[in-house]
């Protein structure tokens, strides 16, 4: 899966169901890396914003 995301962009905060291999080519961004999630992790649903 390829992702590309402008300056100032962002998919949120989430968590994957399964490993990820991040790659950054360009320009600099925030990583951030949270605590483990599984089964017992609240959920949370999305939420779409409705000025989109």
């Amino acid at each position: 899966m390829v992702s590309y995301a402008p300056k100032g962009g962002s998919v949120g905060k989430h968590y994957d169901e399964y490993d990820v291999f991040l790659v950054q080519g360009y320009g600099h961004r925030r990583w951030q890396v949270g605590k483990w999630c599984d089964a017992s992790t609240e959920f949370k649903p999305k939420s779409i914003d409705p000025n989109f």
